[in-house]
């Protein structure tokens, strides 16, 4: 049964969720960032659950299927490869994030971080055109945010927290993520317009993430030389 008339629910719901997360932050002055800690949290737990599953095929299969299959576009190769079950799951995950999304522009711009604002435009971008477009590729990149549950603890100035957070975050931004803009470079239909739409955004997360990462380092290598 389609059950894409719970997608407005969803989004009212999630919205409604952060909105309460945001508030109670701030009744309790809470230095952590439970809307970041809870999304992480949700979303990769759903995802690796599929993925260790083999709900959603392995980046290798992809390849593979679009090697053998090249006039098929991205779309259909998720498609295929997906049960209905899987992509409704997948969509519930993407409205998620959107209201996320919505939240991390509101960040940038009260903080004026125009670095967490294009973040945040980006993101939202890329999970609303994963949505219109029925492009599943929604769990290979989400799992970058493996890297955000140490950042929200960085507060704490613990050293082993510190190295996991440079650690995950340049595994998985650094090296997976363009991991990821190569093969979708290479093996995706470059003529269809949602794999066009995927590489630009993977571009500019890639820049993004290539410039967080500068400020990481020099930020970590001082609180390190003071411990």
């Amino acid at each position: 049964m389609n059950k894409e008339y719970l997608h407005p629910i969803l989004f009212l719901l999630s919205f409604l969720f952060f909105i309460s997360l945001k508030y109670i932050s701030e009744y309790f002055k809470l230095t952590i960032n439970l809307k970041s800690l809870f999304h992480t949290t949700i979303v990769l737990s759903i995802v690796l659950y599929l993925y260790f599953s083999k709900r959603i095929p392995s980046i290798q299969r992809l390849k593979q299927l679009s090697v053998d299959n090249p006039v098929f576009s991205l779309k259909n190769i998720s498609k295929n490869q997906l049960s209905k079950s899987t992509r409704d799951s997948i969509y519930g995950l993407i409205i998620f994030s959107m209201v996320f999304s919505i939240f991390d522009i509101y960040y940038g711009l009260v903080k004026k971080r125009y670095d967490f604002i294009i973040h945040g435009v980006i993101f939202f971008l890329c999970v609303i055109s994963c949505y219109y477009f029925s492009v599943l590729v929604y769990p290979y990149v989400i799992i970058i945010e493996l890297s955000t549950i140490f950042y929200n603890f960085l507060y704490t100035k613990n050293i082993y927290i510190i190295i996991a957070f440079v650690v995950t975050f340049f595994i998985t931004r650094i090296i997976y993520l363009n991991y990821f803009t190569y093969i979708s470079y290479c093996y995706f239909n470059i003529k269809s317009i949602e794999t066009k739409l995927l590489l630009f955004y993977l571009c500019v997360l890639n820049l993004l993430n290539l410039f967080w990462f500068y400020k990481i380092i020099c930020k970590s290598y001082k609180t390190l030389k003071k411990e």
